[in-house]
């Protein structure tokens, strides 16, 4: 069943489309926020009711995404037995939005968004355990963007399943 969207939720999403609208025509760190706000089509006070930073539009839109497209995914954990299958469709859903993956690759913005990704977002988007610390948390989130980085520079040639086999092979 899908839930209408709330008012602060569109804002939120206008936000995040306007950026990366903006990022495709110039680089990041020339793109200010009244720029934002005025491709979105609201408000600043808007912007920063919802957000801290360009940075952060970034992250939560990722998020947004990642939990929208799981959502009642019984394999949310990495515990079970079967961790190829749950790296599976991790990889279909980077191709999913290669758009984007490729957009924050490009702005040198890939590796700042796994850094600052919150704790069990890394572990769900990289496949790691619960039971991880924060430095290994932190080497999890630089592995995958730099996999990620490397597999975009490729134009996503390898298959999911090839990339899953990758990832796996590597021991974390």
């Amino acid at each position: 069943m899908n839930k209408t969207p709330t008012l602060n939720e569109t804002v939120r999403e206008s936000i995040a489309l306007a950026l990366l609208q903006l990022m495709e025509q110039k680089p990041f760190l020339d793109i200010s926020v009244s720029e934002i706000v005025r491709t979105a089509g609201v408000s600043r006070s808007s912007f920063y009711r919802n957000f801290d930073s360009r940075e952060q539009v970034l992250c939560l839109y990722l998020r947004d995404l990642y939990r929208d497209y799981f959502s009642g995914d019984s394999a949310l954990s990495s515990e079970g037995d079967d961790y190829k299958q749950f790296l599976l469709p991790r990889f279909r859903f980077i191709r999913l939005h290669k758009e984007l993956f490729t957009t924050l690759h490009r702005q040198g913005m890939l590796g700042y968004v796994f850094e600052r990704m919150e704790p069990d977002l890394i572990r769900l988007l990289c496949g790691q355990r619960s039971t991880l610390t924060r430095y290994h948390l932190a080497m999890s989130a630089g592995a995958c963007a730099s996999i990620l980085r490397m597999w975009i520079d490729n134009d996503l040639q390898e298959s999911e399943e090839e990339m899953v086999d990758i990832f796996a092979a590597m021991k974390f």
